[in-house]
């Protein structure tokens, strides 16, 4: 189903499958409705604009899944001030991108394949209590601009990787626990916030 906003449409995802087939679509925010729900990306990208609290709900994430399909997909949130994504608890076989300035609050404890930025300075909240398990962490910021990782609430989060090395430039971290197997480099670029923990502050060793 739609429903129309500025312009856009929003989008509520009941039954059936969305194939973004490596096309762009732009809808104003995302929904998820009861039923059997499958979000396929052929390298496709899901543009969702809204700065609001729910601009993207997964608000039934029961019998709701993501294929990757060919190439890699992304869901970009590029709303320029705050913006929730309730992720149910779900698993995203796609990039999750912070693409504008406004804050980002991720909630549920969610699996990625990748989370990025593609501007700076921005924010990554997650919610206090939760694991967010990725298999890429592209997350960095720039001279001036650091991107700030913290808890919505006073209390810490868990980022976790199972392997490899995460190397970070310019973050801003607080209540964060980095974990799984990986080693987490922030880097001495990064600005310890305090109540962290697996972040490293130091840069790799060559």
């Amino acid at each position: 189903t739609q429903s129309n906003s500025s312009a856009l449409y929003g989008v509520t995802l009941t039954n059936g499958t969305i194939d973004l087939n490596g096309k762009t679509v732009t809808c104003n925010f995302l929904a998820t409705g009861a039923g059997t729900k499958n979000l396929t990306f052929n390298a496709g990208t899901l543009v969702v604009r809204n700065s609001t609290t729910t601009a993207w709900n997964n608000a039934n994430p029961t019998n709701f899944t993501t294929t990757a399909g060919t190439g890699t997909g992304k869901i970009s949130m590029t709303g320029a001030t705050a913006k929730t994504f309730v992720g149910g608890g779900s698993t995203y076989n796609c990039t999750l991108s912070n693409d504008g300035a406004g804050a980002m609050t991720i909630t549920g404890s969610n699996t990625f394949t990748t989370i990025a930025n593609g501007v700076q300075p921005t924010t990554f909240t997650f919610t206090a209590g939760t694991t967010t398990t990725v298999t890429n962490w592209n997350v960095s910021g720039t001279a001036g601009n650091l991107v700030t990782i913290g808890s919505a609430t006073a209390a810490s989060h868990t980022l976790s990787k199972s392997s490899g090395t995460v190397v970070s430039n310019y973050l801003s971290i607080s209540r964060s626990t980095a974990t799984g197997g990986a080693t987490w480099y922030a880097q001495t670029t990064s600005v310890d916030g305090g109540n962290n923990s697996g972040w490293l502050f130091t840069n790799p060793s060559r």
